[in-house]
C-alpha cells in the first residue's frame, strides 16, 4: 500500500512528514522576532503616497 514495501519510499514519507513539523516549529519560534521600524525615507514615501491618493 502506498509503496510502504520500499524502504526509500517510506524515507522520503517521513523525511516530509518531519520536515513539516520543523518548518512549523520554526515558523512558530521565530514569528515575532522582525523589528518593525518606520523609517524617514518609509514616512516619507507614505506621505507622498497619501498627496497622490488625495
Amino acid at each position: 500500500m502506498l509503496g510502504l514495501t520500499d524502504p526509500w519510499v517510506a524515507a522520503a514519507y517521513l523525511g516530509c512528514l518531519l520536515m513539516t513539523v520543523v518548518c512549523l516549529i520554526y515558523g512558530l519560534v521565530r514569528r515575532n522576532t522582525a523589528r518593525d521600524e518606520v523609517t524617514a525615507i518609509d514616512r516619507d514615501w507614505a506621505m507622498e503616497e497619501r498627496k497622490i491618493e488625495d
